[in-house]
């Protein structure tokens, strides 16, 4: 990260923010109007929850496991792909999705936001137990 932070024309807009509270991530996803995470991979989507959990609208790319951590509480955009004349179609297509999404009216606005809150509690560690638990009660009665 750091050699392409060194190598970037915009470094000194680029900011790395490290070992934050819990309550500062938070008041920050309260804050943001929303979090645009056009992840590539991901192994969950932690960011996607806690973004929710806080009342924040989520953009994130429409492939697993982001679409299932987001459900039908965020908005999508596909996967951005390195060929010339298609990147040019995701920036206008994408850059589309954020505008509907910053032109919500209030009512809107208020009902994605209760949303995301609704489906961000689908992924509490009680559950995500239960769900394991699950799993071993259904492996063990194979083996």
């Amino acid at each position: 990260m750091d050699d392409l932070y060194q190598k970037s024309p915009y470094k000194e807009n680029i900011h790395f923010v490290t070992n934050l509270s819990d309550q500062y991530i938070n008041n920050a996803y309260s804050g943001a109007l929303c979090l645009l995470f056009p992840s590539l991979d991901e192994g969950f989507g932690w960011p996607i929850i806690e973004a929710m959990a806080s009342g924040c609208p989520v953009i994130t790319t429409n492939r697993s496991p982001m679409n299932e951590v987001g459900g039908n509480a965020a908005f999508y955009i596909d996967k951005r792909r390195d060929d010339g004349l298609y990147l040019k179609k995701w920036k206008e297509d994408s850059a589309k999705i954020l505008d509907k999404l910053i032109s919500l009216d209030a009512s809107k606005s208020k009902e994605l936001i209760e949303k995301s809150i609704k489906q961000a509690q689908k992924f509490t560690a009680e559950d995500s137990l239960n769900a394991i638990e699950v799993i071993y009660k259904e492996i063990n009665q194979i083996v």
